[in-house]
């Protein structure tokens, strides 16, 4: 992690992380009876940033490549600016990170005593979600649940 300043005596609400919009998933979701896997090579890759990931139901589960799409949608997505906006993500269509901003569970404020330690962690248990089309399995990620933890 990259070493950030603070400002002694002022109140902090929020945390903002900058994460790199290339992520591997490994998963299956069951869709209606229909095994839908990630597998290493999907008929169709995310790579674009505008298309989901689509396999072949029952496909050998494997470590799959997805990238975190444009806020403009294209291809399969919708626009996602509300979905970004309510989930704290803002990202430039193009752009290799986005960002994740959150609410501090307790606002944080600096004291000189203080070396304090930021704990930033991604809850991805329940994200991957899968949907069924045209034969094939069509894979997405939602965005997780992010915990931000301040220690004094």
């Amino acid at each position: 992690m990259n070493d950030f300043n603070i400002a002694l005596g002022r109140t902090y609400t929020y945390a903002r992380s900058t994460v790199n919009v290339n992520f591997k998933v490994k998963g299956t979701e069951d869709v209606s009876g229909t095994t839908c896997n990630t597998v290493v090579t999907p008929s169709n890759t995310a790579a674009s940033a505008t298309a989901t990931a689509k396999t072949a139901p029952s496909g050998t589960l494997g470590e799959m490549s997805w990238v975190v799409p444009d806020t403009n949608g294209g291809g399969d997505y919708s626009d996602l600016s509300a979905t970004y906006t309510s989930n704290g993500i803002a990202k430039t269509d193009g752009a290799s990170t986005f960002t994740f901003t959150v609410a501090l569970a307790i606002p944080y404020t600096p004291k000189a005593t203080d070396s304090p330690k930021v704990s930033i962690k991604f809850d991805v248990a329940d994200t991957l979600e899968a949907t069924t089309g045209g034969g094939l399995c069509i894979l997405y990620l939602n965005p997780p649940v992010q915990t931000v933890t301040i220690i004094k």
